[in-house]
């Protein structure tokens, strides 16, 4: 405060460039996600979203530290960060219970191969976090004209 008393709005662009940094990185780790739809399963990590037809995936498993692994036909190996393994997935069972929900899915829904049995990966799109990430960037150039 004694900085902004002084006119030195510096500081005060530099925190919140800071801020909206942090913002974006917890909104982007935050809203990280498996989604079930219908003949494909999406798997939402912080930049890439992974997009995987039932065909295509040969096996979900538990790895020995406990985070969730899919494994799909071209032989690749999706691990979703929202069941990454944690000291508090060792206590819930997060992993173990969403690998069970994908096979019954799985089991449920068929696996035929479908037309398009590799997965499609594209960059993912979290409004939020964007949004905070260009606030922060405009507010970094202000510090720096200030400076």
């Amino acid at each position: 405060m004694a900085s902004l008393d002084r006119g030195k709005f510096q500081d005060a662009w530099l925190v919140f460039a800071i801020f909206c940094a942090v913002t974006a990185t917890v909104r982007r780790i935050g809203s990280c996600r498996i989604v079930l739809m219908q003949g494909q399963v999406l798997v939402e990590n912080p930049l890439i979203v992974h997009s995987l037809p039932n065909g295509s995936i040969m096996d979900v498993e538990i790895s020995s530290s406990g985070s969730l692994r899919i494994r799909t036909r071209p032989g690749k190996e999706i691990r979703p960060l929202a069941f990454g393994g944690s000291l508090v997935d060792t206590y819930f069972k997060t992993s173990e219970r969403a690998a069970t929900k994908i096979r019954e899915y799985l089991r449920d829904n068929g696996r035929e191969p479908a037309a398009r049995t590799e997965g499609q990966q594209k960059f993912r799109r979290c409004w939020s976090a964007d949004i905070a990430l260009v606030l922060g960037c405009i507010a970094g150039t202000m510090a720096t004209v200030f400076a």
